[in-house]
């Protein structure tokens, strides 16, 4: 085993999971710096206690030991030191003056020094702690701004991807029609099937019928859904389904023009539990007094068989089969960098009343 190797891949993955939870790292570091530094303080706080009174009681000593007389003399007498015979040393004038102020700065002096040594590890730990902030922040932000770059070229990439489909769906329309295009995007082929009915004289009966089969492998459009049974909202009479999708088409409308000004397709698919798509969230139809009821099922698409029969009540399932595809709306939406979106737009001018 080469040693040199095993650890090389430790220090790997050790430095790229650091990588990529460093701002959770650095939240740590400051938490227990911080946490850190208060026990630190508390314990130096205490350990002192007896010294910085002592000193406290000298300085009291000292400024009570200087006099000041009503006709203006002064004198002090030296606290810390006696004459050879053990008398205090009285002082007096400008001599008492200087000694009283010289005693004060040292005991003031070994006051300070006491607290530095006491506190200087709790401040360098509280540095630390504001360190790991300021770190976790400025890696934070250059992610967010690895991502937006990222996004900004997803974007991009989608907005092409979808005019370049955009383009070949029209190609496929012109050279060989609508239903073409529909069976080749919803996987749909035509199959005879044997299916029983009671005849008038109430016996059964068997009868083959061409049907619509869509083969799951072969959808093309990512926003077309089933409205079937493994939808909640789904109803095993064909009438109620229809109502539930008119209502909601018309719904979904009204929110588009008169309140909300925009509509995502998850919003739709949330509404009839129906799968939702990741980018979902991002695209949609935003409102536009030129395009009146821009979102449209394609239920009353005649050209459709199996749209045909579920709206004459023969079928219960129908596939929503956008007729106005939705577009990307995310900046609109929800803004971009140094811009409000609608919602933002929104919010302001709800907290404005």
């Amino acid at each position: 085993m080469n040693l040199g190797k095993v650890i090389g891949n430790i220090l790997g993955t050790v430095a790229g999971f650091a990588e990529d939870h460093a701002e959770e790292i650095c939240a740590g570091v400051a938490i227990v710096a911080s946490v850190g530094a208060t026990a630190i303080a508390v314990k130096n706080t205490y350990d002192i206690a007896d010294e910085v009174g002592d000193v406290s009681s000298d300085i009291y000593d000292v400024k009570r030991s200087y006099i000041q007389g009503e006709d203006g003399s002064v004198e002090y007498i030296d606290p810390f030191n006696d004459d050879e015979e053990g008398n205090a040393i009285v002082l007096t004038g400008d001599e008492a003056t200087a000694a009283y102020k010289e005693d004060l700065v040292d005991l003031n002096k070994e006051r300070i020094i006491l607290f530095v040594k006491a506190y200087w590890p709790a401040l360098t730990l509280e540095a630390a702690t504001i360190a790991a902030v300021l770190l976790g922040r400025k890696v934070a932000r250059n992610k967010q701004q690895d991502l937006a770059a990222k996004l900004a070229m997803a974007q991009t990439s989608i907005a092409a991807i979808q005019a370049s489909y955009n383009k070949y769906r029209q190609n496929v329309i012109d050279k060989y029609g609508k239903d073409e295009d529909r069976n080749l995007r919803l996987g749909l082929h035509k199959e005879k099937q044997e299916t029983e009915y009671v005849d008038e004289k109430g016996k059964t009966k068997k009868k083959k019928e061409t049907v619509e089969v869509q083969d799951k492998s072969k959808v093309a459009d990512r926003w077309t859904r089933c409205f079937d049974e493994s939808s909640n909202r789904w109803s095993k009479d064909p009438m109620v389904n229809q109502d539930f999708l008119y209502s909601a088409e018309a719904m979904f409308n009204k929110n588009l023009d008169e309140i909300d000004g925009f509509v995502v397709v998850n919003q739709i698919y949330d509404w009839c539990d129906l799968p939702q798509a990741e980018d979902g969230q991002t695209w949609g139809w935003v409102f536009d007094e030129n395009k009146p009821h821009q979102i449209d099922f394609g239920i009353f698409n005649i050209d459709d068989q199996g749209k045909r029969r579920f709206v004459n009540g023969y079928e219960r399932n129908c596939f929503i089969d956008f007729v106005n595809p939705p577009t990307y709306i995310g900046d609109i939406v929800w803004g971009k960098k140094g811009e409000a979106g609608i919602v933002n737009k929104k919010f302001i001018g709800r907290g404005c009343h």
